[in-house]
């Protein structure tokens, strides 16, 4: 990322603490169980099986799945 100047920080800044600048509405949420199976998922396609996401998360603390 580019550095910014002192100027376009400030115009940042501005924008983000303008009471009159939107919210992006949001897009894509999940929540309980929806949001559990979501992540689930996503965990499994980046670890590639159950086993193997439990072995990343038990040396870390983390309990066991189920």
């Amino acid at each position: 990322m580019a550095e910014q100047t002192d100027a376009e920080f400030a115009a940042l800044a501005a924008r983000l603490t303008d009471p009159a600048t939107g919210v992006p509405v949001a897009a894509n949420v999940s929540t309980g169980a929806d949001a559990a199976a979501g992540g689930l998922e996503f965990l499994l396609a980046e670890y590639g099986s159950p086993e193997a996401l439990d072995a990343a998360l038990r040396p870390a603390g983390r309990p066991r799945l189920n």
